[in-house]
């Protein structure tokens, strides 16, 4: 999806560790387990999306852990256009609940008044369509849709439509 991507700055989220084939030393497991919140990703994922945006507006796209991220990050940047989740985990405790996991230890609360494109695939067995729908409902966001994608398991094919979702973050202002 990344690699596709014309646009020009856009920050695309995993949860920490999540795409190395052997993890680095920073890479512990409190990292990518119930730290995965916490206050030590949150610092590094924001020194690289400032970076990225360099003071101009930004878009975010989490995919599974990293849309739960995404939402958190948002309250700490004022240039953020909005955020895409891609087979998302929009709430942690519903989504721990879902699989019988143990919640993370630091969920900060996150900004609802955030624009929100979710993407659901009706194959995806890690994050349902079913229960994105209940994190959304809980999440009580003003401008929030959900876009379910027909064959897409959790790990793709994931494709973003812009200028469908930029026409969307546009209705929001003002909301």
């Amino acid at each position: 999806m990344a690699v596709e991507d014309a646009s020009p700055r856009v920050a695309y989220i995993a949860r920490p560790c999540q795409w190395f084939a052997s993890l680095p030393d920073s890479c512990q497991p409190s990292i990518w387990t119930d730290e995965r919140y916490g206050e030590q990703v949150r610092q590094w994922l924001l020194e690289v999306i400032e970076t990225i945006a360099g003071g101009h507006p930004v878009r975010l796209v989490g995919f599974s852990g990293g849309a739960h991220l995404a939402l958190q990050l948002v309250s700490h940047l004022e240039n953020a256009e909005g955020v895409v989740s891609v087979a998302g985990n929009l709430n942690d405790s519903l989504f721990a609940q879902y699989h019988r996991l143990p919640a993370a230890r630091h969920v900060p609360a996150e900004r609802p008044e955030v624009a929100l494109w979710s993407l659901s695939g009706n194959a995806d067995r890690i994050v349902p369509p079913e229960l994105t729908e209940r994190m959304l409902e809980a999440r009580e966001g003003r401008c929030q849709t959900h876009q379910v994608l027909e064959g897409a398991e959790h790990g793709g094919t994931w494709q973003l439509d812009w200028p469908r979702i930029v026409a969307f973050w546009e209705s929001c202002k003002g909301l």
